[in-house]
């Protein structure tokens, strides 16, 4: 329970659209959900990929105040280098603000995923940079 979706179920769009733009009030939060997800056993941090209740779960820790927005400069750091490792960082980070552009820039990156095919995630840091 609360590790992903149901077979059927879709998270609610207002509630992934509330986790969504906590993420982007700065950089703690964005870590902060990061934190969650994977203290709660989630490898995969896309909020759409999660269930109801996992979602809501989260946004009343974020009520509550239980949800830390402090940032780890340390662990964004191993992250990036472990993402420039692999030469994909900038580039990561490139279609991500492409998709930022507009809502049809973000469409034409999901499509553009589901024509080429490949694992189901429409999030760029699971591609590889050859995709």
């Amino acid at each position: 329970k609360g590790k992903g979706k149901g077979k059927d179920e879709e998270p609610s769009e207002d509630l992934v659209s509330l986790v969504k733009d906590w993420q982007r009030i700065s950089k703690g939060h964005s870590q902060g959900w990061d934190r969650f997800c994977v203290e709660n056993g989630h490898s995969r941090k896309d909020p759409k990929s999660k269930s109801n209740e996992f979602l809501q779960r989260f946004l009343d820790a974020t009520d509550e105040g239980t949800i830390s927005t402090d940032y780890d400069e340390e662990a964004a750091n191993a992250k990036a280098k472990g993402s420039a490792a692999h030469g994909e960082g900038d580039l990561v980070e490139r279609v991500k603000e492409w998709q930022r552009r507009s809502k049809g820039h973000k469409l034409s990156w999901d499509r553009y995923v589901r024509e080429v095919g490949g694992d189901k995630s429409l999030d760029p840091r699971a591609k590889d940079s050859g995709f």
